[in-house]
């Protein structure tokens, strides 16, 4: 089961749903504000932190990876997107 995930298909950005939205829908209707760019930021380096967390795990290094996941780059990212997609919301609210 560890080795489940593969790191380099969980680093890319362009393999889940959000992405499918981003880069599509989202794309052509929000594309010229400033926080959709942060978004995809912020999406493509979830993406990264989750690949080190998955490399982790896989290297027996559990404590470390659960650390990433609970209070490191994913942790925080994973907060960075939903801040993101909130901020975009209120400022499509506001126009």
């Amino acid at each position: 089961m560890r080795d489940a995930l593969d790191p380099l298909q969980v680093c890319r950005d362009d393999q889940c749903e959000l992405w499918r939205w981003i880069y599509g829908e989202a794309s052509r209707r929000f594309h010229a504000l400033e926080g959709f760019r942060r978004l995809r930021i912020t999406h493509a380096d979830f993406h990264q932190a989750a690949a080190r967390a998955v490399a982790l795990a896989q290297q027996g290094q559990d404590e470390a990876a659960r650390e990433e996941i609970a209070h490191g780059e994913f942790a925080r990212t994973s907060v960075r997107i939903k801040s993101e997609l909130a901020k975009l919301y209120l400022d499509l609210g506001t126009d």
